[in-house]
């Protein structure tokens, strides 16, 4: 078989910012599928895996590099980024080692205290921790004889996930995002230069009937 070489092409970009924009890629299309299910949770648990993988290939990347250890190393972040950290580790284990991370929409419902009686109180009480059937109507809809009526207004619809119920996951995600491409940054501002020069790929034309030219 015959096979020509084309030139023209450029030098590859380097691991470490390669598998940063796959994580980012997968992160855009998180966020254009807000609230589409299954969707969602398709690029959700792609994000996890991809953008946890940054920080293993610039180790692999640098690890050769005169100081890039040491730097690595002396990496200090505050502690919300550190349970950032943890938190979003916690969900790429459980994505790649026992089950994809599922994240369902949750309605934030503001209560009116005026709506909150001593009597809804008392009947709060007594089915708590019981199965209960939810309505939500319009303030114009008369509650039946029996219901218990509590007035409020949904303020937003979230992305919850069982780790984390009371956090928007997406939130999670930009925030994660956001500190890797500020260690990435970092990381190639000190080293990148040091790095030995990409080989160059360039596209291969293979001839299937090659013989014809011979």
């Amino acid at each position: 078989m015959l096979q020509f070489y084309t030139g023209g092409c450029k030098a590859e970009m380097a691991n470490t910012r390669t598998k940063l924009n796959e994580a980012m890629f997968f992160y855009k299309l998180l966020k254009e599928n807000n609230k589409v299910y299954p969707d969602f949770n398709y690029f959700l648990n792609a994000f996890l895996n991809s953008a946890r993988a940054v920080t293993w290939i610039m180790v692999s990347e640098y690890d050769k590099i005169d100081g890039f250890k040491e730097w690595y190393k002396n990496q200090k972040v505050d502690d919300e980024t550190k349970i950032l950290l943890d938190d979003i580790n916690v969900l790429r284990v459980q994505s790649t080692k026992k089950e994809p991370v599922q994240a369902n929409p949750v309605a934030q419902f503001n209560i009116d205290e005026n709506s909150i009686t001593d009597e809804v109180k008392e009947r709060l009480k007594e089915i708590n921790k019981k199965k209960v059937t939810i309505t939500i109507s319009t303030d114009d809809e008369e509650p039946k004889e029996g219901d218990i009526s509590i007035k409020g207004r949904i303020s937003g619809i979230i992305n919850s996930v069982k780790e984390f119920p009371n956090e928007d996951i997406i939130n999670k995600c930009e925030k994660y995002i956001i500190e890797l491409d500020r260690l990435v940054g970092e990381c190639e501002k000190q080293f990148e230069h040091l790095l030995p020069q990409a080989t160059k790929k360039r596209p291969v034309i293979n001839f299937t009937n090659g013989n014809l030219l011979l």
